[in-house]
């Protein structure tokens, strides 16, 4: 039988990644994400299953597909498996989901992507939302609920909370105690949904904007126009296109400005033909441009 007992804490709190271990807890977090009739959940790293557990008692979940590569957990989610009537599906590796039919199925009709897309996933109808404009809901630290949820002003402003406020709707559903996970940390439970229309214009790449953005938050403080010289020699000249006041502070500019920004220096003549963002961004590949 799945129990989450002393072997599963023991084990969790060995680990970096925060583990939910309270089914109370859990059954709460379920309730409230209001999970419609007849719903197939993804869940990405589903743990020891305590979560998992509370979405299958869940009676408007029609199945759970649970995403976790932990060796130790599977062990749990397997015994839970057994348990779930054939509602519980369980992938080791993400990247069996574009090579499953589990899913395909599944039918997203109350958020076409005729209606808008855009950012990464959301912007390239790829992984989950090829099947529409799904939401997601995630637990986080509080940290990173911070930073993702910043609003303009807030000096936890980042590259990732002007990413997410230009494509998408948050909302804050539950803050969680900490007991509530091994190890233990504050987290945060919240849904974004992809918005209708991008504040993203379509006269402006996405790797367009994230260029932006990378070089914009390296001095949140610093005037708009003092940072232009970071985009490229002579980009400096750039300001006198802008309708904005540029001597606002880059974490006191809102989405639009930093489009506004964008556009124009997509429109510039002299703009870097490369997009350079190894310095700054690991994960982000050369844009060549003609």
């Amino acid at each position: 039988m799945w129990i989450p007992g002393k072997a599963t804490l023991s084990k969790a709190l060995r680990e970096a990644r925060a583990s939910l271990v309270k089914l109370d807890i859990a059954a709460e977090l379920v309730k409230d994400l209001e999970i419609p009739k007849n719903s197939t959940v993804i869940e990405l790293n589903s743990g020891y299953g305590c979560f998992t557990y509370a979405l299958l008692q869940c009676p408007n979940v029609k199945r759970v597909i649970a995403v976790e590569n932990n060796k130790d957990a599977l062990i749990y989610l397997q015994k839970l498996k057994c348990e779930s009537d054939n509602r519980l599906q369980i992938l080791e590796v993400k990247k069996v989901l574009n090579q499953n039919d589990w899913i395909s199925d599944i039918q997203v009709e109350s958020h076409p992507w005729e209606e808008g897309q855009y950012l990464k996933d959301f912007h390239r109808r790829s992984g989950i939302q090829k099947f529409g404009r799904v939401r997601m809901n995630l637990i986080t630290p509080s940290f990173a609920a911070e930073k993702l949820s910043a609003s303009t002003g807030d000096s936890k402003r980042s590259k990732l909370s002007f990413m997410r406020e230009a494509v998408s709707e948050l909302e804050i559903l539950r803050l969680i105690p900490e007991d509530a996970f091994q190890p233990k940390g504050i987290h945060v439970l919240y849904s974004m949904i992809p918005m209708a229309e991008s504040k993203i214009s379509k006269e402006v790449p996405l790797e367009t904007f994230e260029f932006i953005l990378s070089h914009m938050v390296l001095k949140k403080n610093a005037p708009i126009r003092d940072m232009l010289y970071k985009l490229g020699a002579g980009a400096e000249n750039i300001n006198i296109n802008l309708t904005f006041d540029s001597r606002k502070a880059v974490v006191d500019a809102t989405v639009d400005h930093l489009v506004e920004l964008a556009y124009h220096f997509e429109k510039w003549p002299f703009r870097p033909p490369d997009f350079d963002m190894n310095s700054i961004d690991p994960d982000f590949k050369h844009r060549k441009r003609a």
